[in-house]
């Protein structure tokens, strides 16, 4: 009898906070706004510390580098009465796949030219506000600025000058690219 009182208070006690950490005056249906990509921007990110900073002398030890890749979508309806830093966009496009490409030689295995998207593992989502995870290789649901990081998980050969380019694969087959800022990694 006991069990069966303590397994009530837990679901009681489960329930409880289930109900209250819904969000409460929010009549926004996520669903019905559409979005489209509009652009990108690519930063450089030095993982030596505890978080992430911008790179600011345009140098970071190869072991960590990660790249933001941040997402600039808008509305494709009037929104202009709804609170936007809570808001997420249905893409009408999604990005169905993310490849990232180096312009310099990173190895012997990988060229100038090279995919190198298997080096870059998405790094964990709690690691800023408008993160988004690509976990099954799509994207299909933005913020105004929402963003990406992915760690570089495999140093390269050398140190040097590196370059890379980011290209974003969409559902229609249209892309769009860029290209970081050169950055010694050593």
């Amino acid at each position: 009898m006991k069990k069966h009182l303590l397994h009530l208070l837990f679901g009681i006690l489960f329930f409880l906070c289930a109900a209250m950490s819904c969000e409460e005056g929010t009549s926004v249906d996520r669903e019905s706004f559409s979005g489209a990509l509009v652009d990108f921007e690519l930063t450089h990110l030095d993982n030596a510390g505890e978080r992430p900073q911008s790179v600011t002398d345009g140098r970071v030890k190869k072991e960590a580098y990660v790249m933001k890749i941040s997402l600039l979508s808008e509305p494709e309806e009037n929104t202009s009465s709804i609170d936007k830093t809570r808001l997420e966009y249905l893409l009408t496009d999604p990005i169905v796949n993310i490849r990232i490409f180096t312009e310099t030689n990173f190895s012997e295995k990988y060229p100038a030219g090279a995919d190198v998207s298997s080096l870059f593992y998405n790094y964990p989502r709690h690691m800023g506000t408008g993160q988004i995870a690509d976990n099954d290789g799509s994207i299909k649901r933005a913020g105004e600025t929402s963003c990406l990081f992915k760690a570089l998980v495999t140093a390269p050969a050398q140190s040097g000058t590196y370059c890379f380019r980011v290209k974003l694969i969409f559902k229609s087959g249209d892309s769009m690219e860029k290209t970081t800022e050169p950055l010694v990694l050593y």
